[in-house]
């Protein structure tokens, strides 16, 4: 159990990592094993336009794939402004800077520990 979190976490800072080396902003790691039952962290991160979007998710896949041996799809859930990966206990959104207020996943997990990058 430890173990498996220590790993969860890890991959969620490697990808905060990756995301701030993509120019995103607002990069956020949250724990949310106490609050929901689907993943142990989510990652949060703003980007600027698809093509910075498509990057930063692009070098997550490659990574969890090459690190983790997780197979995350290309065409994970890609909707308009907003990029979901789905790595088993890690959950990462991208989002446009209007559809990361618009959704406000930042208020919904506003109880989350906040994890030091």
């Amino acid at each position: 159990e430890e173990t498996q979190d220590a790993q969860a976490r890890k991959m969620a800072i490697e990808f905060a990592v990756i995301a701030d080396d993509t120019r995103a902003v607002e990069v956020q790691v949250l724990s949310v094993a106490k609050s929901v039952f689907y993943a142990r962290y989510v990652v949060l991160a703003t980007a600027f336009n698809r093509p910075q979007m498509n990057a930063c998710c692009a070098k997550m896949r490659e990574l969890a794939n090459e690190a983790y041996g997780l197979t995350v799809p290309k065409s994970a859930a890609q909707v308009g402004d907003w990029a979901c990966l789905d790595c088993a206990d890690v959950v990462v959104h991208v989002f446009s800077p209007n559809s990361r207020t618009h959704y406000d996943l930042d208020g919904l997990y506003k109880g989350a520990e906040r994890v030091e990058l």
